[in-house]
């Protein structure tokens, strides 16, 4: 068989201080692939004979071989097969990732997997960004529970009557007709429910409530006028 036109796709080159002698080693190894089928080596008498390493007596060779060959200072070892592969892609990607591709199908090849990796990195990031916001989001849900039921259960007075001062406006304002709905637009409004709903103290609790009540008798009438010029308290 006459492999000796058929090009490299990629190789590699290192040097390197022998340990031994001192001297610099210098290694070159290359890669190329044979399509069996272009070429017309089906039929040829040596072709088993030269894939016997990765082929058993009685198996069809697949189309693709990957071959291999490292020169080490300017000592040529030769050609050794590597694999054999039904698509010419397969056989590329098991080439040395650290190899300079040299092929024009490889250098796409390596193009879309580096895309790809980047792409699935951002991806990957973006999933640990959402679970971690998901995961803040749960504690603070669960703080914020906590904190209700310690203001509804205070000894503190003051602290009772804004609970109740709460519940009882929230379902007031729940009975409004297209009150609800209506007041999902309105910024103001729900800056201060959700610090309300969102606080993780006591305190912090009282504080949003006292504030959302001294302010929802302006927001409440804003936000029914808005309602009734849309159409929404119909």
């Amino acid at each position: 068989m006459n492999l000796k036109n058929v090009p490299i796709v990629a190789y590699q080159e290192r040097e390197w201080e022998s340990p031994a002698t001192g001297l610099p080693v210098h290694v070159r190894d290359e890669w190329r692939v044979i399509d069996l089928k272009a070429m017309g080596l089906y039929g040829d008498p040596d072709l088993y004979r030269w894939l016997q390493p990765i082929l058993s007596q009685y198996a069809t060779p697949r189309r693709f071989v990957l071959e291999h060959r490292r020169i080490t200072n300017g000592v040529d070892e030769g050609w050794h097969v590597f694999d054999h592969a039904d698509r010419r892609e397969t056989s590329l990607l098991w080439i040395d990732a650290a190899a300079t591709p040299v092929d024009g199908e490889l250098i796409v090849l390596r193009d879309r997997l580096a895309k790809a990796a980047v792409e699935n990195a951002l991806k990957e990031e973006r999933r640990q960004a959402q679970k971690s916001e998901a995961e803040a989001e749960r504690r603070i849900k669960e703080q914020s529970r906590a904190a209700w039921e310690r203001m509804r259960m205070s000894p503190v007075n003051r602290y009772q009557r804004l609970a109740e001062e709460w519940d009882e406006q929230v379902r007031r304002l729940q009975g409004i007709r297209g009150f609800p709905k209506q007041a999902l637009q309105h910024g103001r409004f729900m800056e201060l429910y959700l610090t309300a709903m969102r606080a993780t103290t006591v305190p912090a609790k009282a504080k949003a409530i006292r504030q959302f009540v001294a302010e929802l008798p302006r927001l409440e009438t804003e936000i029914i006028v808005q309602a009734q010029r849309t159409g929404g308290g119909e």
